[in-house]
């Protein structure tokens, strides 16, 4: 996408850098969004319909495995490397996970 509030794409090379090909800095996370807010642009904006109904639809599906956990799912502690099932799944291939 070409800089600025509007959307036209713009062809580029495989070998692309944002800010040598429009001799400009890329916005930042959230400009676009505000710019596009501001300018009455809402094509990147849930409406509120839409939250709701996503919400009717998936609260009953959360409330069921919440009453009905698995039991037998991998799951694990936050911080740690994940279940011993995560890294045999990538073994079985010759592969692993790399430690960063």
């Amino acid at each position: 996408k070409a800089p600025g509030i509007t959307t036209p794409p713009k062809p580029v090379t495989m070998d692309f850098r944002y800010g040598s090909f429009f001799g400009a800095t890329p916005p930042e996370a959230y400009e676009r969004l505000i710019c596009d807010c501001m300018a009455g642009d809402n094509a990147l904006f849930a409406r509120a319909d839409e939250v709701i109904a996503s919400w009717r639809l998936l609260t009953p599906v959360l409330k069921f495995w919440e009453e009905h956990p698995p039991t037998d799912f991998p799951n694990y502690p936050a911080g740690t490397w994940g279940p011993e099932c995560g890294k045999l799944l990538l073994e079985r291939d010759g592969r692993c996970w790399r430690d960063i």
